[in-house]
């Protein structure tokens, strides 16, 4: 997830490719083109929209294929033609809140703590705060990953009870709902802020860089400008920035209709679009089967 939704979706269609968040990625443009490619009667065209963000899957498309996110984005149109792009400055930390961060001198405990803080007032801030009331609606798996603290689906639940028992965090009432509510936000306009999170990316690693040792080092991405740790003189990248992916779609021109489709790299039948595809296929059949009528009728004779 970002910050400043327009800023992403401007670098999407800048590069003319997703990032490495493709699932994130994918929703911004699923928003992009259903509010561009309705008609009179403000129905989608789901078909163009489709082909469009596919256009833009790049090297991602062939790890699961067109049929799959065909699917999927048949269902991300569903649920997110009506919802806007959402821009959000900064999430303020407060200097009370980090106090008691880090009065927990664990720093398991404290990277967890502060990355349940930012996404429960990063949805303050985009559903409102009446709405969201301080939880945060995401899977532990990826607090846990953000917050770089390595866990078993086991021992995940055990570091999220010490925190309920302290009572900085608390869980939703419903018994299957994973969500929490973090309850120690300061919502006091006072109240001085202490740091400004602009970015979401590898915030365990933002903590650290602040609250961490003095060994962890930590530098900015030259490509990409995400946090990561520094672990010789010799980095400069993080690891999605240091190597290429390889083309594994190209694009075509529909030998009947002129139009551009396209297809896997490793495809090398491929002449006509899908439509004209599915037109030629019943021309074929239609012709194999007056041949069979002929051979049949000569037979009879």
């Amino acid at each position: 997830m970002v910050l400043q939704e327009t800023k992403e979706l401007n670098r999407i269609l800048s590069d003319k490719r997703v990032g490495q968040d493709v699932a994130y990625d994918t929703i911004l443009l699923v928003k992009h083109f259903t509010k561009i490619y309705r008609n009179d009667n403000n129905r989608l065209n789901r078909k163009i929209i489709i082909s469009l963000v596919i256009t833009y899957l790049g090297g991602k498309l062939n790890e699961y294929g067109v049929d799959y996110w065909n699917k999927r984005l048949q269902k991300a149109i569903t649920k997110f033609k009506d919802i806007p792009l959402y821009d959000i400055d900064f999430v303020p930390i407060t200097e009370q809140e980090l106090s008691i961060i880090t009065s927990l001198n664990n720093k398991k405990m404290e990277k967890l703590l502060f990355v349940s803080l930012v996404y429960a007032k990063f949805f303050n801030l985009r559903k409102g705060k009446k709405k969201n009331q301080d939880y945060v609606n995401m899977d532990w798996s990826n607090i846990f990953k953000e917050a770089r603290v390595s866990a078993s689906t086991f021992v995940q639940p055990a570091l999220l009870h010490d925190l309920k028992e302290q009572g900085l965090i608390q869980r939703y009432p419903k018994f299957n709902c994973l969500n929490y509510r973090v309850t120690f936000i300061d919502d006091n306009d006072s109240s001085p802020i202490v740091m400004c999170i602009t970015d979401l990316r590898e915030l365990g690693y933002q903590y650290l860089e602040r609250y961490g040792n003095k060994t962890d080092k930590f530098i900015r991405c030259a490509e990409c400008d995400k946090i990561i740790r520094k672990k010789s003189n010799s980095t400069k990248y993080c690891k999605d920035c240091r190597g290429y992916t390889p083309l594994t779609i190209k694009t075509l021109t529909c030998i009947d209709c002129g139009k551009e489709f396209v297809v896997s790299s490793k495809n090398t039948k491929a002449k006509r679009c899908e439509e004209c595809q599915h037109k030629a296929k019943l021309i074929q059949y239609s012709n194999y089967n007056n041949k069979r009528r002929q051979v049949v009728q000569k037979s009879n004779d």
